[in-house]
């Protein structure tokens, strides 16, 4: 497989940003990356969402899941009170709050 930058024979390594197949004078090997990425400081963003869309999307069904009965009881005026409603509220930005991180860590790692 040729590499993708200077077009050598034998590419051995695979940029962890842009996903293609380089040589060993096109890397860099502490960061992990090509020359050509060699500047960027963290993963583009429409790159790491399509890379990690099935979580995002595993992340958005299990809030569905969790929220999915109240708006349709609110619907069929069935009156719940704030309280029942409370805890799932809570859970939705306690979960919030740790992805973020995991993410903004992930994007920046490059993996």
């Amino acid at each position: 497989m040729p590499c993708a930058i200077c077009g050598a024979r034998f590419a051995e390594h695979t940029c962890v940003y842009c996903k293609k197949s380089v040589c060993s004078g096109c890397i860099d090997d502490e960061a992990r990356k090509c020359i050509k990425c060699k500047h960027l400081r963290s993963i583009p963003l429409a790159v790491f969402v399509r890379r990690n869309l099935y979580l995002f999307s595993l992340i958005a069904l299990a809030w569905l899941f969790m929220v999915f009965p109240y708006p349709f009881l609110f619907g069929y005026e069935y009156s719940l009170h704030y309280t029942v409603l409370m805890p799932i509220i809570i859970a939705s930005v306690a979960m919030l709050i740790p992805l973020v991180f995991l993410f903004r860590s992930w994007k920046k790692s490059g993996e």
